[in-house]
């Protein structure tokens, strides 16, 4: 029988008792005091906010009827709920409006965030006025109008209309930087929206604006004037560094300047145990101190400024040359002593930098083939990524700073890593420590991870390090994969290449990766060395060796017979076809949304046909005149109707590349394939262009002379003179600068160079600079008597040295765009010089689609007509 105690006879509290306090610490820590934020993230937000007014503005264009329909619709499905709770839902309606804008800046003012404050009365402020003057332009553009014209009749304008929507939107998007508990607000923000769509005092498209309008200005005050900042800091991340295994006796800051004038020494007290504590038995447990509110500390806890540490000297005592750089991958780097004076490393990942790196890994992923830039959306998942990639990494033999704890604490998630003594990056080697032993390291370190399915994707300067025994060790895994594709290890293998023949030379570089790869491994590896592949810090260090990659291509060639010098294509598409589609879609999205507006309804119905088909039959001329040109200036004979054919060819060619590209690299092939060697075949090219241009301006001064216009030719309108005025001080701008004029010189010279020979061919040979000189005029005359034949078949004329310049000056504008066959862009340009030359915008536009569906036409029929002449012997 077991007997009882006397204390538990007579105890009847049956709780487990409170564990004892733990001692507190003393920790020296020298940071960055915190200061307000500029969150990437806001611009981000602010740039959707913007793309979101956008988008219901053009579903306001094209559907008008289905967004007024869907007002309606919601008005009259919620009429009974309205005449039942029209009382309950106004009072809600008032709490909102007014209660929530108070409570708010209340809450901010008791907390001391006066910033914070004024950033949101400056919110709602601006957001006020900006939606009253963008209700105001309501009255005089037709799409605004449409979309913020509320159901009910005027004057019914109560708090739920729209500017007191923006204000209320902005003021709770400055606070809600701060703000601890965001649902309610933004909730009863929704209840508003709601009661004023129901009861008809704004539309649906109308609220979303206006709520988009200031989400943008709240997000636009918040980025300008800086939000709270939630990172851990001061006590917080002292205590996440003790959770997470370490007990430290000071942590010293390293990615600030080196004079140390930013950084302050503190003194932290804290009672925070080391290592993850045990759970507490049910009914005693207590939030986790880092997951309260950012401005609240746990009890106990202290930080006090350290008047006798000097932070510089403190610094000081940190050797290492990389402890002096700053941080480049966006992450606050410490370093870290514990009671046994063993130092470690620590980086502290903060949320409110992810957004860049999620933008920029999801850009990556989606340009290049083959290459996944793994991790996620958020601060927890690109953490969780980077910890399994480190430790997978140490687990296939790969020398890697080791990871020796992990923790969170607010917005920030901290990685401690054993201190290797000595490490440096690459970039830092002197020439006579980077040897073959360290070159052939690195690829032996490349190889173990590949081994095990593993790819880094974006090895730098800063990725490869090499310690005091000079060992290569792989660090920032970040953008790494464990799943990787045989491409995405080629592009590792690319880029160490680049690196190696960067920081050691190309030809010790060469030879170290024929030693540890083989020649055919080399090979495979050299069509993906180009600038797509590498990381942006390899191109900066490429810069000033323009053909560095062109020469890592050849020489593995040299080695292998067999292999291909020509990049690989691993770019799904360029930034360049992103503008370029972007460009087409938003002109032909333009053009084509006009064809049913009246005026141009009522210039087609009007037009000539016999002016169109005069049109047509002007624009073959430009082919005639574009042939002759080439025929005059080349060393060989040409015939004329071949060559008229090649012009044809090269017009259906520029519908599929872009304009002034296909064309002239046609022509070049046809000169070599008429025996015209490749120098001459481009200065023939280049002369038949400057021809052209020459008599371009050649007939615009006699056409002005033979009509009289000299001495009281005016411009057609001031606004033309300030296009033409901008222009020409934006060219002298750009060639001032002396990169700009070098790029012009390097661009130029050689077609100048090779020019000179054949104008002193042609002096000898008039008859030909009179023949090629009769093409340029037909070319430029055809062309403008066209474009004037597309403007007379609507009943429309200009003066012939207006409508030269007009349209020259536009095609001139257009063709700045590169777009295939310049559809789009010239289009744009052509519309637009005619209505600043004073055409009516319906005329102008169907002008213009007549013109240069007359151009298109005849690049095909005739091509139909001469296709049975393919088979003919060349």
């Amino acid at each position: 029988m077991t007997l009882m105690t006397p204390d538990a006879a007579v105890g009847t509290d049956r709780r487990p008792p409170e564990p004892p306090v733990p001692p507190t610490h003393d920790i020296l820590l020298v940071d960055v005091p915190a200061v307000p934020l500029r969150r990437p993230g806001d611009l981000v937000g602010l740039t959707l906010s913007l793309a979101g007014i956008a988008a219901v503005l053009v579903l306001a264009v094209y559907a008008p009827r289905t967004t007024r329909a869907v007002s309606g619709d919601v008005a009259t499905a919620l009429a009974v709920v309205r005449s039942l709770l029209l009382a309950p839902l106004t009072a809600l309606e008032g709490v909102a409006a007014y209660l929530v804008p108070a409570a708010v800046l209340v809450a901010a003012v008791s907390r001391r965030a006066l910033r914070t404050a004024a950033g949101m009365v400056l919110a709602a402020a601006a957001s006020v006025l900006a939606a009253v003057v963008l209700l105001r332009l309501g009255g005089h553009l037709t799409v605004v109008e449409g979309v913020l014209d509320p159901a009910a009749p005027a004057g019914s304008e109560l708090v739920g209309a729209s500017p007191y929507v923006a204000g209320l939107t902005a003021l709770l998007t400055v606070a809600a930087s701060d703000m601890r508990h965001r649902a309610v607000p933004w909730t009863l923000l929704w209840v508003v929206l709601g009661v004023s769509v129901i009861q008809g005092r704004q539309t649906m498209a109308g609220a979303a604006v206006f709520v988009l309008l200031g989400h943008a200005v709240g997000l636009l005050l918040r980025y300008l004037l800086g939000a709270g900042s939630d990172r851990a800091s001061g006590p917080a991340l002292v205590r996440a560094v003790r959770r997470a295994g370490l007990d430290p006796v000071r942590i010293l800051r390293r990615d600030v300047p080196a004079d140390g004038v930013r950084a302050v020494a503190w003194r932290v007290r804290t009672s925070a145990p080391v290592g993850y504590p045990e759970p507490r038995p049910f009914g005693l447990a207590r939030p986790i101190p880092e997951d309260v509110g950012a401005g609240t500390s746990p009890p106990g806890d202290s930080i006090t400024v350290d008047e006798i540490t000097d932070a510089v000297a403190a610094r000081a005592g940190m050797a290492d040359a990389a402890d002096q750089d700053g941080a480049r991958d966006g992450a606050r780097h410490y370093a870290a002593w514990d009671t046994e004076e063993r130092r470690y490393d620590i980086s502290v990942l903060d949320g409110d930098r992810q957004v860049l790196d999620y933008l920029g890994g999801l850009w990556d992923t989606l340009r290049i083939r083959g290459l996944r830039r793994r991790g996620g959306s958020n601060l927890r998942e690109n953490a969780g990524h980077t910890i399994l990639m480190i430790l997978w990494a140490q687990h296939a033999g790969v020398r890697t700073p080791p990871l020796v704890g992990v923790a969170a604490a607010r917005n920030s998630v901290i990685m401690i890593t054993a201190h290797i003594p000595g490490l440096r990056p690459l970039a830092d080697l002197p020439a006579e420590e980077l040897d073959d032993t360290v070159l052939d390291d690195v690829w032996q370190q490349l190889r173990a991870a590949h081994g095990r399915g593993l790819s880094h994707n974006d090895l730098d300067a800063r990725s490869v390090l090499v310690d005091a025994g000079r060992r290569v060790r792989l660090a920032h895994w970040d953008h790494g994969d464990t799943l990787a594709s045989e491409l995405a290890q080629r592009i590792d293998l690319a880029q160490a290449l680049v690196l190696l023949a960067v920081h050691a030379g190309p030809d010790r570089a060469i030879a170290s990766a024929t030693r540890s790869l083989g020649r055919a491994n080399l090979a495979a590896v050299a069509p993906l060395v180009q600038p797509v592949a590498l990381p942006a810090s390899t191109r900066v260090a490429l810069r000033p060796r323009r053909h560095l990659l062109e020469d890592l291509r050849r020489n593995p060639a040299q080695l292998v017979p067999t292999a291909s010098t020509e990049p690989a294509r691993i770019n799904r598409f360029s930034p360049r076809t992103v503008v370029l589609v972007v460009v087409g879609g938003v002109a032909a999205w333009v053009l084509m949304g006009s064809l049913g507006s009246e005026d141009v309804a009522s210039a087609i119905s009007g037009a000539r046909p016999g002016w169109m088909v005069a049109a047509f039959l002007l624009g073959m001329v430009t082919y005639l005149g574009s042939s002759l040109g080439l025929v005059a200036f080349s060393p060989e004979r040409l015939g004329l109707v071949r060559t008229t054919l090649v012009q044809l060819a090269a017009s259906l060619l520029a519908l599929v590349v872009p304009a002034g590209v296909g064309p002239a690299g046609l022509n070049l092939r046809f000169l070599q394939r008429r025996q015209v060697a490749l120098p001459v075949a481009i200065a023939t090219v280049g002369l038949t262009q400057l021809m052209q241009f020459l008599m371009t301006m050649l007939l615009l001064v006699s056409t002005a002379l033979l009509t009289g216009s000299v001495g009281t030719l005016t411009a057609p309108s001031p606004v033309l003179v300030i296009v033409v005025l901008g222009a020409a001080m934006a060219l002298m701008a750009a060639l001032a600068l002396p990169p700009v004029r070098r790029w012009a010189l390097a661009k130029v010279r050689p077609t100048l160079a090779q020019l000179g020979p054949r104008l002193s061919w042609l002096t000898g040979h008039p008859s030909r600079v009179a023949l090629g000189a009769l093409g340029g005029l037909l070319l430029s005359a055809g062309y403008i008597a066209a474009f004037g034949a597309s403007l007379a078949a609507f009943g429309d004329t200009l003066p012939l040295v207006t409508l030269a310049i007009t349209y020259l000056g536009a095609s001139a504008a257009g063709s700045l765009i590169p777009s295939p066959g310049g559809i789009g862009p010239i289009e744009l340009a052509l519309t637009g010089g005619l209505t600043v030359a004073g055409m009516p915008y319906g005329t102008a536009l169907s002008t213009t689609l007549l013109f240069r569906l007359a151009d298109l036409l005849g690049t095909r029929t005739p091509r139909l007509a001469g296709s049975p002449r393919s088979g003919a012997p060349r």
